[in-house]
């Protein structure tokens, strides 16, 4: 016999016992000490958005340095979690008024980036000592776990919710994802790191510590914007050094440094290997008084060795650490990209999209590594970025 219809009371209770089921999702790939499958985690309803916040559709992401360090165990985070932080999305909704960087309202639609971390904007760090990047109530996208708030937190994934009081920039027009898609995290770092340097009376030679990702938007930065006339940029690896020139620099092999560059004489040198063991390297080149940027070996692996205190203080160096980046940043970022895209093939950088899906056979079967970025998209089938 057929079964009676459910009275209304009924499919009300069911509705409200599976309602998480028929919510729409977002797709997530989540770290847990390692890469997980892909998931499903259900995307907030609109009165679930908090005042400020804003949801957004993810449309490109890339594979940042440390995230490669936390998927390899060599750096430690919170789990489990969605990592990436290197994001590119369009605003699906949001609640309240929002403001992006350059004054304007936020719409919906609107092709956005953001700071990746969130600052109180009032303890001590925030504004005494101008360093909101470590404000002593952080929070950080593609570093908070899948329990914090909505869950999405990072840019492995098709939608993230962004908190209230995120620093949220606008990408111009005619600036590609893919041009663009580092900006909330290698080029901010190295605006912030430059910015720091002290202005020397002498700043005619840099030298950087690695022609990746930092270490050519380093170049980019210090040949246009400071018009250094002798940038060189050290790595060991062939292909990469080879477009160093594209950026502004003049490449040269690790191991071919004590015949092209001249101990004592560079003015500034950056780190932006994550190596520690270039540390000594650097020390010697460096001319008395210069300065010293040490940005990359963000990790526990970078206790140094073949260093001496008596070597830094005979030579009277400066030693600056920096370590993500203040929002003014992220904008002279985003604004030397569209400024001079046509000078410096950023985009060229960045793999074509990897689906997400694809993500954990792409890594294992280490294809990321013939790339300076690999980018990542949560369509099923890639999309040109």
């Amino acid at each position: 016999p057929r079964s009676k219809p459910r009275s209304g009371m009924a499919r009300s209770v069911m509705q409200t016992r599976y309602a998480h089921l028929l919510k729409p999702a977002a797709t997530a790939q989540v770290f847990d000490g390692e890469l997980l499958d892909v998931k499903k985690i259900p995307l907030p309803d609109d009165d679930e958005i908090k005042e400020g916040e804003v949801l957004v559709a993810i449309e490109l992401a890339a594979l940042c340095g440390s995230d490669l360090h936390t998927i390899n165990g060599v750096r430690k985070g919170p789990v489990p979690t969605i990592l990436g932080h290197e994001i590119v999305g369009k605003v699906v909704k949001f609640h309240g008024t929002i403001k992006a960087s350059n004054g304007d309202t936020l719409q919906e639609g609107d092709r956005i980036t953001w700071a990746v971390a969130v600052s109180c904007g009032t303890c001590d760090a925030c504004v005494m000592y101008e360093l909101p990047q470590k404000c002593e109530k952080l929070f950080k996208y593609g570093h908070a776990t899948t329990n914090d708030g909505s869950g999405l937190n990072g840019g492995f994934s098709s939608h993230i919710l962004l908190n209230a009081g995120t620093h949220i920039v606008k990408i111009p027009d005619g600036v590609s994802n893919a041009a663009v898609i580092s900006a909330n995290c290698a080029f901010a770092t190295v605006q912030c790191a430059i910015d720091r340097i002290p202005r020397l009376k002498r700043m005619d030679t840099v030298v950087i510590q690695g022609a990746g990702m930092l270490g050519l938007y380093a170049s980019a930065v210090f040949t246009e914007k400071l018009g250094i006339p002798n940038v060189f940029c050290i790595d060991v690896n062939e292909e990469r050094l080879a477009q160093v020139s594209k950026f502004g620099g003049k490449g040269v092999l690790a191991d071919e440094v004590a015949d092209k560059i001249p101990e004592n004489s560079a003015d500034i040198v950056l780190e932006l290997t994550g190596v520690k063991g270039v540390v000594p390297q650097g020390i010697k080149i460096l001319r008395p008084g210069g300065v010293y940027g040490f940005i990359g070996a963000v990790h526990p692996n970078s206790e140094l060795t073949g260093v001496t205190s008596e070597q830094i203080i005979r030579k009277c160096l400066v030693v600056i650490g920096t370590h993500n980046y203040r929002p003014q940043d992220l904008d002279d970022a985003v604004e030397f990209v569209r400024d001079f895209q046509a000078t410096f093939p950023f985009g060229d950088l960045v793999s074509p999209p990897v689906p997400l899906v694809d993500l954990k056979d792409v890594l294992d079967k280490g294809e990321h590594k013939k790339w300076v970025r690999l980018s990542v998209t949560p369509m099923v089938e890639a999309e040109p970025a």
